[in-house]
């Protein structure tokens, strides 16, 4: 069984708990997200031409601030929860 399935009776599997707070995810009292972004972009030079794979990216913070920091960086966020996935498309910049 893999981790995106539950077991009949059971709890929500995390997917489906992640799918349910997707929308509130990014209030103030998880601000550290967004924190943790900014200090991840300043270990890349914004001239840097390089590849990165946001896994887990739930809402898009790290991924989309980088993406802000680092123009020619190629940045991909993936994550098992569509719920996430649809505020981070709905967050990014055209």
């Amino acid at each position: 069984m893999s981790v995106t399935e539950s077991v009949p009776g059971s709890s929500p599997s995390v997917k489906e708990t992640f799918d349910s707070v997707a929308a509130g995810y990014d209030n103030r009292s998880l601000r550290f997200f967004q924190a943790s972004a900014a200090v991840m972009a300043g270990f890349f030079s914004p001239e840097e031409d390089i590849r990165l794979l946001d896994v887990a990216t739930g809402t898009g913070n790290m991924a989309l601030t980088l993406a802000e920091r680092l123009p020619r960086a190629r940045i991909t966020g993936v994550d098992f929860s569509a719920g996430m996935l649809v505020q981070a498309r709905a967050r990014r910049k055209p």
